[in-house]
């Protein structure tokens, strides 16, 4: 399965996960942005990042605490590892 591959299966195993709670959602197939995941509900919005076996870089890490959102709306980063349920970082959590 190539990276490309790997990655895509997770962030569809979010948006499940997402839906399932009551989320709608979309992805952002192909781009390299700041955001994999936008998930949405009558209250507020996700933007989500989705890693797998790894952590944000710098750069990353620049780009997302430094990127604007609306109110009501939060930053997230998902990492997947092996055989665990994904760990989720808020954006106080990502130094």
């Amino acid at each position: 399965m190539t990276k490309y591959a790997k990655g895509r299966s997770y962030e569809y195993r979010t948006m499940k996960i997402l839906e399932a709670k009551g989320y709608s959602c979309t992805r952002s197939a192909g781009s390299h942005g700041i955001y994999d995941i936008i998930a949405w509900n009558d209250k507020h919005i996700i933007f989500i990042q989705v890693k797998y076996n790894c952590n944000l870089t710098k750069d990353e890490k620049i780009k997302f605490l430094d990127n604007i959102i609306p109110p009501n709306s939060y930053k997230e980063v998902w990492i997947y590892y092996p055989r665990m349920k994904p760990i989720i970082l808020g954006e106080s959590e990502v130094t």
